[in-house]
């Protein structure tokens, strides 16, 4: 339930004597827990939905009691949902005035909904004061086309998330820009929107600009009917997308960048572990420690102290430690991201 003139202006005092539009006597709407739980039916979860607020709107009478929500049947199959309202009518002409709500794909899900059912399969009616009953029909409905845009990087030795922002360019999309980050929290690499569907079918277009470091190398678009029939008349050319939306029409496309730069696997470190005075120190232990890998990699220095650990994977975080059982050293613990050969990672020792 909603206010009667929530979504659509409208004026339930037309045509009725006495009926006086200004002089609205009104009571809140009772919040529904079970609407408020969402699609689980568990309140506290993710998918807890925020009911809109409205009122009861009485003219000619005042409202001094409403009872809160009961539900007959399941959201399985077929229900009802009723409260009671209790009306004192202050002339012998009242009217009792509220609004209808279907809810929205975007808050129960693609499917859960009346979508392709026929008919009018939401009604609302007043059980006492005439039996009136008020049907929701679905011709009256235009089912908005939905789309969602979901980043993925990739790179190598399983490598699945980065802190780059992936920016983006639409129109007809509700934003004229956009940015989508895949750090492996959920949310921030993806976008998704509902797209008011017109009398004629609105072209959506998106564009992923270029990232320094990044190579787009597979962008892709799948579409589904939502619960009325639709034609896929989406084009993907480049970094753009073309989406062409029939009503309840949803899309899902996903942009997948490959690091640049971090397919060898032949980069190495190598340095020198020498005395203050810059004496070679014979047989101190590096170790190399991979982060992302979590491989460790040990060598020895040779008699002039140099070293050098090869066949390192390019683009991962490590950490290089250095030890020895007669030395010790103040800056003995060096990190980098290898992205190429690193010639000169030195230690020297306190003496």
């Amino acid at each position: 339930m909603l206010s009667y003139d929530a979504d659509i202006p409208g004026n339930p005092c037309d045509g009725i004597a006495g009926c006086d539009i200004s002089t609205p006597q009104t009571f809140d709407i009772p919040l529904d827990w079970r609407v408020g739980a969402g699609q689980d039916g568990v309140v506290g979860t993710t998918d807890d939905i925020v009911q809109k607020s409205g009122a009861i709107s009485a003219f000619g009478g005042y409202i001094s009691a409403v009872s809160p929500y009961v539900l007959s049947g399941t959201y399985a199959g077929s229900s009802s949902t009723y409260i009671d309202v209790t009306i004192v009518p202050q002339q012998s002409s009242m009217v009792l005035a509220w609004g209808g709500h279907i809810a929205t794909r975007m808050d129960w899900g693609t499917l859960n909904s009346a979508i392709n059912l026929t008919g009018s399969p939401y009604h609302m009616r007043s059980l006492t004061g005439g039996n009136q009953d008020r049907s929701l029909s679905l011709d009256a409905i235009i089912f908005p086309g939905q789309v969602t845009v979901t980043k993925k990087v990739q790179g190598p030795n399983g490598l699945s998330s980065s802190d780059t922002a992936f920016s983006y360019t639409a129109s007809n999309f509700g934003t004229n820009g956009f940015a989508l980050v895949d750090n492996n929290i959920t949310g921030p690499d993806r976008i998704t929107k509902s797209v008011v569907i017109k009398s004629a079918s609105p072209t959506v277009s998106i564009t992923e600009q270029s990232a320094p470091g990044w190579n787009l190398s597979s962008l892709t678009c799948t579409s589904a009917s939502g619960g009325l029939g639709s034609t896929d008349n989406n084009v993907i050319s480049g970094n753009a997308m073309t989406l062409v939306l029939e009503e309840a029409e949803v899309v899902e496309c996903t942009s997948i960048s490959d690091q640049l730069g971090t397919l060898a696997a032949d980069v190495s470190i190598s340095g020198y572990v020498t005395t203050q005075r810059g004496f070679g120190i014979k047989g101190a232990t590096i170790t190399v420690f991979n982060t992302m890998t979590l491989e460790s990699h040990s060598v020895k220095t040779n008699n002039f102290g140099r070293y050098m650990v090869s066949d390192l994977p390019a683009g991962d975080f490590y950490i290089v430690t250095v030890s020895h059982p007669k030395h010790t050293f103040q800056y003995g613990t060096q990190a980098l991201t290898l992205d190429d050969v690193f010639e000169n990672m030195n230690f020297v020792s306190n003496r």
